[in-house]
C-alpha cells in the first residue's frame, strides 16, 4: 500500500517533507491498530501501542475499549 503511494508521489515530483502526510501513514497506522485490537480481543490479551499520530487510530482504540479490550497507549 505504501509503496504505491510513494511511487505516485515520486512520479508527481512531490518528494519534499511537506508532502509526507500524503503517504497514507495515518491509514496504515489505523489498519495496524485495528489489527492489534482484533488480536487482543481474540486472545483476551493486553495490547500496548507506543505512539499514535492519527485521530482515526484513536477512534479505533476508543471503540475497542468499549468492547472491554485491554489496550494501553
Amino acid at each position: 500500500m505504501l509503496d504505491g503511494l510513494k511511487k505516485e508521489l515520486i512520479r508527481r515530483k512531490r518528494t519534499k517533507p511537506k508532502f509526507y502526510h500524503f503517504t497514507g501513514n495515518s491509514l496504515c497506522e489505523a489498519e495496524a491498530v485495528s489489527c492489534l485490537c482484533s488480536l487482543g480481543e481474540a486472545v483476551n490479551g493486553t495490547v500496548y501501542v507506543a505512539h499514535l499520530s492519527s485521530e482515526k487510530s484513536l477512534k479505533i482504540i476508543k471503540e475497542a475499549r468499549k468492547k472491554k479490550i485491554k489496550i494501553f497507549v
